[in-house]
């Protein structure tokens, strides 16, 4: 199997919102030698239109910050891992920890 990942924002999709011809043509071209696409981004599934509207893509995404696998064609969630509660907790007690609120001024 052959493949190429990519990341989507500040990658294929430049700060002006666009995907320039150049990397249209590139994927395109991945596509036509059987090369399968898979993107990861950060973003959730609801923000991968411009995969779908400039390069046609309707695989598969990895996306949330690696926590849902989305496929385009089926519209659908493939998986999903979420962090437990606990978890959760636990890594806000820690920035807390590291990086402690700045106390706000005194109101009037």
């Amino acid at each position: 199997m052959r493949l190429v990942a990519s990341d989507i924002d500040g990658t294929i999709l430049g700060h002006d919102g666009k995907i320039s011809d150049r990397t249209v043509r590139a994927f395109h071209a991945c596509r036509e030698a059987g090369v399968e696409l898979v993107f990861v981004t950060g973003r959730p599934p609801r923000w991968l239109h411009p995969l779908q509207d400039r390069l046609g893509h309707t695989g598969t995404v990895i996306c949330s910050n690696g926590a849902v696998v989305w496929d385009l064609e089926a519209d659908r969630l493939v998986s999903a891992r979420g962090l437990q509660l606990d978890a959760v907790f636990e890594a806000r007690r820690i920035i807390q920890r590291l990086r402690p609120p700045r106390s706000s001024p005194p109101r009037p």
